[in-house]
């Protein structure tokens, strides 16, 4: 295998970021890179200058040596008309010039970095990555009216309901055009691949699970900040209506016995802190660092992922039974698919899940035995090798079916 050169594309990166997607850009950056690959980040620094408020950037990552990071968008004001025509507005010469002379050119989320239109660019192999439903949503989630699963398209009165203006481009062919132009599509979950191949004719899709952290990640963990109680249940990720998040007070009501730590930041913080001045066993404690998350995971009894709406994969499934701790997630879109081997549960409603929490805190036994399933499934699944190995093979099927075999051949595992 020879020397590649890759220029990732991105919204958000840390520590301007948010959420799982940059995490991962983060890591398949350093992994190229400790590869021996020549890795370009481009993302839009004033992306998260526009959404972030009183968010602070994230704390806990460090560029590897070798990775060269390039915020393209200057201003927040570019990165707003941007969503508004479906491409870059004011930069679309510099970043067409940026992801210029790569082997293979990388969009993750392109939201606010070039969007539509930017997909055009780039000379290379040309790959996307469902780490979101953007492709599908313009509001990213499918989830209409900020109250349920979308099953119906009403596309432009569920964009204002999220408080967002439409985006006129999304009714042309400008999305099907742009799309096609791209080589191969990832998704992390079998669900997101089949409703991504529904939606389009080109390019092929493919199933590629994300990787979970690190051995060096999950080497050196911190302390869990010793205020926490010694055993808990513990939810981490934005606190947001989709990721169901305010079900947890009305759970932690009814297993009254059991200890609950809310990790994250977002528009139900408020609300969390408000009901756990209410319930001594809820523990809100907003956002940390990346390994103290992973600390957490390491303690708790199981990690509960409550999402009433799709997610696309549930990368915090994966953090957490990495540490050896099992997931409790709701049967909803691909979440099921993180415990088909086991290493956990599914539950269809609230009462459901309060059974299992109460089975749990009386029986710590179960927890560990499922933990040490699930420590097994994350060796067997997701460990950062085997997604590279299965990351470089994509590649070099994509490249043959171009006719490009010198990067066929560099790229074969």
């Amino acid at each position: 295998m020879g020397e590649l050169s890759f220029c990732l594309v991105t919204t958000f990166y840390p520590p301007h970021s948010f959420g799982g997607d940059a995490v991962h850009v983060h890591r398949l950056a350093t992994g190229l890179s400790q590869r021996g690959h020549r890795v370009r980040v481009v993302y839009a620094q004033a992306a998260f200058r526009l959404l972030s408020g009183d968010v602070p950037p994230a704390a806990g990552f460090d560029d590897a040596d070798g990775v060269e990071v390039v915020s393209v968008v200057d201003a927040p004001w570019q990165a707003a008309a941007t969503y508004l025509v479906g491409g870059p507005v004011g930069y679309r010469s510099r970043l067409a010039r940026l992801l210029d002379g790569f082997d293979v050119v990388h969009f993750h989320n392109p939201s606010l970095v070039g969007a539509a239109r930017g997909l055009e660019l780039g000379g290379g192999l040309k790959l996307y990555t469902t780490h979101e439903h953007w492709l599908l949503c313009p509001t990213h989630v499918l989830f209409r009216y900020r109250r349920e699963v979308c099953t119906r398209r009403t596309c432009w009165r569920c964009t204002l309901k999220h408080g967002r203006p439409p985006q006129l481009w999304r009714s042309t062919s400008l999305l099907d055009s742009s799309v096609a132009t791209l080589d191969l599509l990832l998704s992390p979950s079998r669900f997101t691949a089949a409703l991504h191949r529904e939606r389009f004719r080109r390019p092929r899709v493919e199933v590629l699970a994300l990787p979970g952290p690190t051995a060096a990640q999950l080497a050196d963990l911190p302390e869990v900040p010793s205020e926490l109680p010694s055993a808990f249940f513990l939810y981490a990720g934005r606190l947001e209506p989709i990721k169901g998040v305010q079900r947890l007070p009305a759970i932690a009501g009814r297993v009254e016995d059991a200890q609950f730590v809310v990790v994250g930041s977002g528009s139900l913080e408020g609300a969390l802190r408000d009901a756990a001045t209410r319930l001594p066993n809820l523990h809100v404690i907003g956002a940390q660092p990346y390994p103290t998350v992973l600390a957490l995971c390491r303690r708790a009894l199981a990690v509960i992922i409550p999402s009433i709406g799709y997610e696309t994969f549930g990368g915090v499934g994966v953090e957490a039974m990495a540490t050896g701790t099992p997931v409790a997630v709701r049967d909803l879109g691909p979440l099921p698919e993180l415990v088909d081997d086991g290493g956990g549960w599914t539950f269809r409603d609230d009462a459901e899940l309060a059974t299992l929490l109460e089975d749990l805190w009386h029986d710590d036994s179960l927890a560990i035995a499922e933990g040490k399933t699930a420590r097994a499934i994350y060796e067997r699944r997701w460990t950062e090798d085997r997604f590279f190995d299965r990351y470089l093979q994509l590649i070099a099927d994509a490249a043959r079916v171009r006719g490009d075999h010198d990067l066929a051949r560099r790229a074969r595992v």
